[in-house]
């Protein structure tokens, strides 16, 4: 789909510099039907297309749920082919809400810490339908694909009334490979959490434990089991982490 932008009045709108320092105007607010989303990282393959003189931006699929450290910035109005007049949402970071807790990354050498487990299958997995794009605090990436680059947690948080994990659980972006998540007790080596699949540059946020635990701090096991991205049933290693998980009824 190609969606042709359409100038706002100056004196209503805002500047926003995207991809190729080039500016657009937008408007802060609007009442027109939204038709997708960008970003001034252009990272989404798509064929939707905002298009003005020449210049385009890539338009990603309208998002309901943003990702915690995510905004809308404003809206770019435009029309779509069949003449029918809507907007494009832009969305950025959200510095302000940035995740307080040191996320450490530290990389694991392909050849050296993969390890391949070929006598069995897993069960079945799936690509994790929840999981929103998310960019890691500083601009965080993986540029090397011979690489895994793993998050390590020193806290997770969980809400002791809903057992929900408010803490964002990602793969990073670049990494050659998906993420699944499992969370255990590590007094009982109980799991608690199981992830589906997460694919690379995505998190999810405020899942829900299968077990709800009353307040205070646990021992837990993070437990990051790596997949191949041309067949996500075979498992290439597995890291885990020893963490705390704080819960409390705030």
């Amino acid at each position: 789909m190609k969606y042709s932008y359409r100038a706002c009045e100056e004196y209503s709108c805002k500047s926003w510099m995207g991809p190729g320092k080039t500016a657009w105007n937008y408007t802060t607010s609007s009442q027109l039907p939204v038709f997708g989303d960008v970003q001034k990282k252009q990272a989404y393959q798509s064929e939707d297309v905002l298009v003005r003189e020449g210049q385009t931006l890539i338009v990603e699929p309208y998002r309901k749920k943003l990702g915690p450290f995510r905004k809308v910035i404003g809206y770019l109005p435009c029309m779509d082919e069949q003449n029918r007049e809507g907007c494009i949402r832009i969305i950025g970071t959200a510095k302000a809400r940035i995740f307080s807790a040191a996320l450490l990354i530290f990389v694991i050498l392909g050849a050296a810490g993969v390890f391949i487990w070929y006598s069995t299958k897993p069960p079945e997995l799936q690509i994790e339908k929840d999981a929103f794009l998310y960019e890691a605090p500083h601009g965080l990436v993986n540029e090397n694909p011979e690489k895994v680059a793993v998050p390590a947690y020193d806290t997770l948080y969980m809400n002791a009334d809903s057992g929900e994990i408010t803490t964002p659980l990602i793969n990073v972006e670049g990494n050659p490979c998906y993420f699944q998540y499992r969370i255990l007790l590590k007094e009982t080596e109980e799991e608690i959490y199981r992830s589906n699949l997460l694919e690379p540059g995505t998190a999810v946020y405020g899942v829900t434990a299968e077990k709800k635990l009353e307040a205070g701090d646990y021992d837990i096991i993070i437990e990051m089991n790596a997949y191949a991205l041309e067949d996500h049933q075979t498992r290439l290693s597995q890291s885990s982490v020893d963490a705390q998980m704080n819960v409390s009824k705030e």
